[in-house]
């Protein structure tokens, strides 16, 4: 006979029951939780909004430093999608103009880092402001949240009374 956990006779595993109280309480916290993950996802899509124009602006910056490379034809045989790529590695900090390239792929990799800083930057300031400040400036907070709905059926003062008069 093998050594085994002892169960009392009539009782199997598969009979243990889990008390309802127990049941109800995870039922709670994962509610809880979902109801905070939902917030924290639609916050996230407010602030990426928020910095929406940023990332537009950052990538014309970019296009336009792959049509200044194009313009200035310092390197002839790089295609548009090439250039491109230069450019996005200008704009970090990385080196592509060698000596003799010319005048133009010096100054933009001194100015596309400046215009990533700047562009990039003040997006991610402006994020970090506008979800810091929520709770101060709530109605401004509140009309970024109502664009990013659709499909919703909203019901005008629906505040403590009006959710207490929707419920009875």
């Amino acid at each position: 006979m093998s050594a085994s956990i002892s169960e009392s006779p009539g009782q199997d595993r598969d009979d243990q029951v889990v008390s309802p109280g127990l049941k109800a309480e995870f039922r709670d916290a994962v509610r809880s939780w979902s109801g905070h993950l939902a917030t924290a996802l639609r916050d996230l899509k407010v602030v990426g909004l928020a910095a929406g124009d940023n990332l537009a602006l950052f990538m014309a910056v970019v296009l336009g430093g792959a049509v200044v490379l194009l313009l200035s034809n310092a390197y002839p045989q790089a295609s548009f999608p090439d250039l491109l790529v230069d450019s996005f590695h200008m704009a970090f900090l990385r080196r592509v103009a060698a000596n003799g390239d010319g005048w133009v792929p010096v100054l933009l990799t001194f100015l596309l880092p400046l215009f990533t800083v700047l562009v990039l930057g003040e997006g991610a300031l402006r994020a970090i402001s506008i979800y810091l400040r929520r709770r101060t400036h709530q109605e401004e907070w509140d009309l970024m949240v109502a664009r990013t709905f659709a499909g919703h059926t909203v019901i005008c003062g629906a505040g403590e009374l009006g959710r207490a008069i929707y419920h009875r």
